[in-house]
């Protein structure tokens, strides 16, 4: 053994008290990283989830706007200049907000409400019921995560968001939100009701994009040109 290898396990092993403090310090700090590592990486995978499943290349909302769950509404004339940039094929309109569930036994609990076309953001992981029905006038899909805290206990249950009455037509699972609000999927038009947006007005439009690629220059002058429109 070198003599720096011999001085290095005196050392240590000297004051052995010492030494256990010292290892479960460097234990308790590796457990203490890889805990927060694991949040960050589960956080930035439920913040994008939404964008991450939706069948879109563009996103246009207000200028401003900082997360998916806090748009401002746009006029609708901007599915228009959207529809103007060389590659967009199809503009689909989204309705996203917030509105309060009533419970069973009384009282309510906010919910986050999104409705849009067939082409938009739909729901995924779906586990029970029949996603097509989402598009029925009172049907909505929900998480299981959430069955105790919206009081359902799965497809067939009802009950009223801002008056109106909503059946639960699918059921899915994993699909939870940052914010720990529920995620209610519905139709363009039921979400419109349910949220109060005016016809003419919408958060948010997602562009699919056809085969041809979107050069750069021609997204960048729609933006442009569409952030002079709203502002």
């Amino acid at each position: 053994m070198s003599l720096i290898a011999k001085l290095a396990s005196r050392n240590l092993f000297q004051d052995r008290l010492r030494f256990i403090a010292t290892i479960i310090g460097i234990v308790f700090s590796i457990v203490l990283v890889t805990i927060q590592l694991g949040l960050f990486l589960s956080f930035e995978r439920m913040v994008s989830t939404m964008i991450d499943h939706a069948p879109a290349d563009l996103w246009v909302t207000s200028l401003g706007t900082k997360c998916f769950e806090d748009p401002s509404l746009i006029d609708k004339k901007v599915e228009t200049k959207a529809l103007s940039v060389p590659g967009v094929a199809s503009a689909v309109p989204m309705v996203v907000g917030f509105a309060e569930w009533s419970l069973p036994k009384g009282g309510v609990t906010p919910v986050f409400v999104i409705g849009s076309g067939t082409d938009g953001l739909r729901p995924w992981n779906i586990i029970d019921g029949r996603p097509d029905d989402r598009d029925k006038s009172y049907s909505v899909t929900v998480d299981r995560t959430y069955f105790s805290r919206l009081g359902i206990s799965g497809v067939g249950d009802g009950t009223n968001i801002r008056d109106l009455r909503v059946d639960v037509a699918a059921v899915t699972n994993g699909i939870r939100s940052f914010t720990t609000t529920p995620f209610v999927f519905t139709n363009l038009e039921r979400a419109r009701l349910i949220s109060a947006r005016p016809r003419t007005r919408f958060p948010i439009f997602s562009c699919i994009s056809s085969p041809a690629p979107i050069s750069r220059p021609c997204a960048r002058t729609s933006r442009r040109n569409s952030t002079r429109s709203i502002s």
